[in-house]
């Protein structure tokens, strides 16, 4: 992936945090649902899988709507709920005109050596256990043959996604 859509990315994960108080995220979640920012916020919690798709989207320069705009016309066609969560991938791709092949991999292996199946030039979805409860969705790319991070929540920016998946909370990982 070139470093502009990098920075992108990572630009974009940083002003949407699901629990940072200056968030842009808790306004456009207010905006598509018409509640107030307390109750937006407590949506956020849940938006990994919604927020990470859109951010990608987004940096791939493939959909560029707001959050707001891409939230209420997923949940206008039943592709998400209220919490973010996502019922139908596939028709989310397209309802907004997004070509992916979502290509999905359940090999750790392949988080401890990305470059021997995936494409450098693609973003990538991982979902891993949370350490809560749940799961966890967060944005990748490939950098020097190896996987790197943006999380919506704490795990950080660019950070190496080995340093925080582990074999053990590991599930899948989609090429976006």
């Amino acid at each position: 992936m070139n470093q502009k859509n990098i920075r992108m990315l990572n630009q974009i994960i940083e002003d949407f945090p699901q629990f940072k108080e200056n968030s842009l995220l808790y306004s456009e979640i207010a905006s598509a649902l018409d509640c107030k920012l307390s109750e937006a916020k407590k949506y956020a919690a849940t938006h990994c899988n919604m927020l990470s798709m859109w951010a990608i989207f987004r940096a791939s320069e493939r959909y560029n709507k707001s959050y707001s705009e891409y939230f209420s016309t997923c949940l206008k066609e039943n592709i998400c709920t209220v919490k973010g969560y996502i019922n139908d991938k596939i028709k989310m791709l397209e309802v907004l005109g997004i070509e992916s092949s979502l290509e999905t991999f359940r090999e750790y292996e392949d988080i401890l050596n990305p470059s021997a199946r995936f494409n450098e030039n693609k973003f990538y979805q991982v979902k891993i256990k949370a350490n809560t409860s749940g799961d966890h969705f967060m944005a990748c790319y490939i950098q020097e043959n190896k996987l790197y991070l943006s999380d919506l929540s704490y795990r950080g920016i660019g950070v190496i996604a080995t340093d925080f998946i582990t074999e053990k909370n590991f599930q899948k990982i989609a090429e976006v």
